[in-house]
């Protein structure tokens, strides 16, 4: 999740996609720290005594004394602004169109507004609110006003804050494996359809490499599971050391992993096995209790390329035939989709 931000928005905090792979920490009930009020106005008697209002309540001040000045603060920090406290009548650029600006402009839409006027005009009032404002104050106005005002905005945007961090803590463990990080089976089903689907339509390569660790069986057995799980952890993380940006990595199931490699054939992806086993070899994984072993893993490939038409039907099988087949040919190596009499449920070494 992006850095917190106090006072940003009615809308739920729209994050960004997510791309860590680990589990998010589990949502807390600690409010969001503190960020500064920006007070914008041309007034300097105004905006002195606004901001002595507000520091005298707890609040964190800036002051800009136009629009143009404000714009450029909010440009160059805009993760440091909780709240801007904007005037509507002043020279050159109005509140009005400060306003506008701030909600067009992504990285600061998420920031609420409270415009001051000085016009009791209820079209005044319904422009700014339309505009995105999230409160008005009429000039003039007492400070406890103000203060309470600024206190209630922060109060909303913190319970949605802490609202949206459980829906995405929530939604991230339904698509995540615990154990490893990596994303599940789940989440490959879903991203596989939409990836598939883009290879197909663009004529873009596609390849899927199924891997499975060689003789992890034995490792439960000899060591426990606890050591089985150490060495899930281990694979998982030397699958993202290798991995392309934009390239995904799922745990498909028990010691089996998945990855889906975007615009990449079977060349490129035996490229991405061979960095893999040469990261394996690397080190042993510790398995705690002095026991240390050298851990391999064997790999299918199956792609939607140029050489074989973008065919995309049963990707994931081949894959996984082409793994056994890997398996059978003596473990720790990869092998590429082949006509195999052997299908996707034959038995192969562990």
């Amino acid at each position: 999740m992006p850095a917190s931000r106090p006072i940003a928005t009615f809308s739920l905090y729209s994050a960004p996609y997510v791309t860590e792979i680990h589990l998010p920490e589990r949502p807390s009930r600690a409010p969001m720290p503190e960020r500064i009020v920006l007070v914008v106005d041309d007034e300097e008697g105004t905006r002195g005594l606004v901001v002595r209002w507000l520091k005298s309540a707890g609040f964190v001040c800036r002051e800009a004394k136009n629009g143009e000045e404000a714009l450029a603060m909010l440009d160059s920090e805009p993760e440091a602004y909780e709240t801007i406290v904007l005037d509507v009548m002043m020279p050159g650029m109005d509140g009005f169109t400060v306003l506008s600006r701030v909600k067009a402009e992504p990285r600061l839409s998420a920031i609420p507004v409270v415009i001051l006027t000085a016009s009791a005009s209820e079209s005044d009032i319904v422009r700014g609110v339309e505009a995105g404002a999230a409160d008005y104050l009429l000039k003039p106005f007492s400070g406890p006003v103000l203060i309470a005002k600024l206190r209630s905005v922060r109060q909303r945007v913190q319970a949605e804050w802490r609202l949206n961090r459980k829906l995405q803590f929530a939604e991230q463990s339904a698509t995540t494996d615990g154990l490893t990080g990596l994303a599940n089976r789940r989440s490959f089903d879903e991203r596989f359809v939409e990836m598939v689907s883009n290879s197909a339509r663009h004529h873009e390569p596609l390849a899927v490499m199924m891997l499975d660790i060689d003789r992890f069986k034995s490792i439960n057995d000899e060591y426990g599971h606890p050591a089985g799980d150490v060495a899930l952890r281990f694979i998982a993380d030397r699958i993202r050391r290798v991995l392309r940006v934009g390239d995904l990595a799922f745990r498909y199931g028990g010691e089996e992993f998945v990855t889906l490699l975007r615009k990449c054939d079977a060349i490129g992806a035996m490229g991405v096995y061979d960095r893999l086993r040469a990261e394996l070899k690397k080190e042993a994984v510790d398995l705690g209790h002095g026991v240390s072993r050298s851990i391999t893993i064997s790999g299918g490939i199956a792609t939607s390329e140029k050489d074989n038409d973008f065919r995309t039907d049963g990707l994931v099988a081949r894959a996984d035939v082409a793994m056994y087949a890997a398996k059978h040919g003596g473990r720790d190596r990869v092998e590429v989709e082949k006509i195999s009499a052997a299908g996707p449920g034959s038995s192969a070494p562990k």
